[in-house]
């Protein structure tokens, strides 16, 4: 499941089953996003729909019982220098990024 990018992505996970499994074996995870590249971006937000979209795709799937509380997929920005440029925008808003991140970055 690679695309032909020369880039990576970085998550900050807010599940709570996630973190949990992370600070167990103490050790960042490997993981593909629960869609295909550039498709079903604002559905995947419960298993079922995780399911019906990636099919056979997937060797494992970890359930948590802890419910989500985004309504949309994750917001995800390109880092290069100083400069970030929104690819796809979530339950955070890219106006609340560049509130944090402040001035001294160039923004597209």
């Amino acid at each position: 499941m690679l695309n032909n990018s020369d880039s990576i992505a970085i998550g900050c996970v807010q599940n709570k089953t996630m973190r949990n499994l992370i600070s167990y074996i103490q050790s960042p995870i490997a993981i593909t996003s629960a869609n295909i590249s550039g498709t079903a971006d604002d559905i995947l937000i419960t298993e079922n729909e995780a399911i019906k979209h990636m099919g056979n795709n997937v060797n494992y799937m970890l359930r948590s019982k802890n419910k989500s509380k985004y309504k949309s997929s994750s917001t995800i920005i390109k880092v290069t220098g100083n400069k970030i440029e929104l690819l796809r925008e979530g339950d955070i808003k890219f106006e609340e990024i560049k509130a944090k991140l402040g001035s001294g970055i160039q923004y597209e």
